[in-house]
């Protein structure tokens, strides 16, 4: 993990250039398959150090290749008055997503008859989900350029354009918006091992509180 939060860092900021660049419907489809076959690797729960080289690229393919381009695709497909509703269904669909898939994955891990086979069979889930979502991007996706976007001006960017940026008050107000929204998405994470550790609730007893309980 620390692999994953150190290429994330790295290449976060270069990951805005090549979305301007290149292809973004390209760029999430090549994100959704080179995260599904390095999940693919992963599975075989290969040596230690291939483990770190396998999160490193995970950092690649779900940072530097996907998030700018996910983040100008959703911009695109909305006019400037309805940019909050388009990353506000995104975020929502995000974390609705996530933990529908996370609740899967503990019915998965039931079907093994032991741990190890259970994390592997986990890990092959969720790369087979990501190929899926990566089918489902070549099938529905539109490049911004087919709907409409503004071409590049072929202005060149500065650092001092950076530095007004950073002046602009409500930037940094986003900036804490943001950091406040995916500290709650991030959490919705742990509600399955929570709920299956903290209360010792089984795969089965799980699926049926979220499924039957209006409440949830």
């Amino acid at each position: 993990m620390t692999a994953y939060g150190i290429m994330n860092t790295i290449v976060y900021i270069p990951g805005g250039f090549l979305a301007d660049r290149f292809s973004p419907k390209l760029l999430v489809v090549i994100s959704c398959f080179g995260t599904g076959l390095a999940g693919i690797w992963y599975s075989f729960l290969p040596p230690y150090p291939y483990l770190v080289a396998i999160h490193a690229a995970f950092g690649i393919t779900t940072v530097f290749t996907f998030w700018a381009a996910m983040v100008k695709i959703t911009n695109n497909l909305g006019s400037g008055d309805e940019q909050g509703k388009m990353f506000g269904l995104l975020e929502g669909g995000r974390g609705l997503i996530g933990t529908l898939v996370a609740l899967g994955s503990v019915w998965v891990f039931e079907r093994f008859a032991n741990e190890v086979m259970g994390v592997r069979g986990i890990i092959m889930y969720y790369s087979i989900a990501m190929m899926v979502a990566g089918v489902l991007s070549i099938i529905f996706i539109k490049d911004p350029a087919k709907i409409g976007a503004v071409e590049d001006d072929g202005t060149k960017q500065k650092w001092s354009d950076f530095k007004i940026v950073m002046k602009i008050p409500r930037v940094w107000l986003c900036g804490i918006v943001v950091a406040c929204n995916y500290t709650a998405v991030i959490l919705f994470g742990y509600i399955t091992p929570y709920l299956t550790e903290v209360y010792g609730l089984s795969g089965k007893e799980l699926l049926s509180l979220v499924f039957s309980d209006p409440m949830c």
